[in-house]
């Protein structure tokens, strides 16, 4: 993308990691309809694209209103389920505390995903669009998977950065200097402050290396 800059030039900058997931595996799907079979297919069609990882393992980003369908989901599925050693109720007699909430999931041919909550779904000032039944941001209903596999003894996301130009800091001169030394009466100094100015640059962004074997669900409107 381009975002003008302080000179009014562009400042390119290179694609997100949501931008360089593979657009078929971006699906949608009803947040009043989530269930354990949509999550199960959704990671199988994921898992076909990492057939030759030993452990397709996936974490998904996503923010409080996923991790509620989630655990609904989960819930509903292991209804009529005899539960041996339970954690879901704690406590004795009739001071009794329902709890639990499912956060990892394991599928078939040791498919798994666990979420993370990712704050920045669940921001109303810059998701605008709500959920009509919930109020929440429709946002906050957003999962995107990814895969942490190795391919060529690397992971499948990497920090790419420039060479020589990953972190570089420089000052520019005004009357005074980052030692604390004061200019002469009549010193030649680089810019009009009483002070100095530290200026940064980093050029530096990430690669997905296989695009297919991460995905998104994402809440119809």
């Amino acid at each position: 993308g381009q975002t003008p800059g302080a000179n009014g030039r562009p400042a390119l900058t290179g694609a997100g990691l949501r931008e360089q997931i593979a657009p078929a595996n971006k699906r949608e799907y009803n947040v009043a309809a989530l269930t354990e079979t949509v999550i199960a297919e959704f990671l199988l069609d994921l898992s076909y694209n990492i057939i030759d990882q030993p452990n397709r393992k996936f974490v998904a980003l996503c923010g409080e209103g996923f991790m509620s369908l989630f655990d609904r989901a989960m819930k509903s599925v292991i209804r009529g389920w005899t539960l041996v050693d339970t954690k879901f109720i704690t406590g004795s007699g009739q001071e009794l505390t329902l709890g639990g909430q499912f956060t990892t999931y394991k599928g078939i041919n040791g498919i798994e995903v666990t979420l993370m909550h990712y704050p920045v779904y669940d921001d109303p000032v810059h998701n605008r669009e709500l959920n009509p039944l919930t109020g929440r941001p429709l946002e906050s209903y957003r999962a995107t998977f990814i895969e942490f596999g190795q391919y060529d003894g690397t992971g499948n996301i990497v920090k790419m950065a420039k060479s020589g130009r990953e972190q570089k800091m420089w000052y520019v001169g005004g009357s005074t200097s980052p030692d604390g030394g004061h200019n002469g009466k009549s010193a030649m100094g680089s810019n009009k402050y009483d002070g100095y100015q530290v200026e940064v640059l980093s050029e530096i962004g990430i690669m997905l290396k296989n695009p297919l074997s991460c995905g998104e669900l994402i809440p119809s409107a």
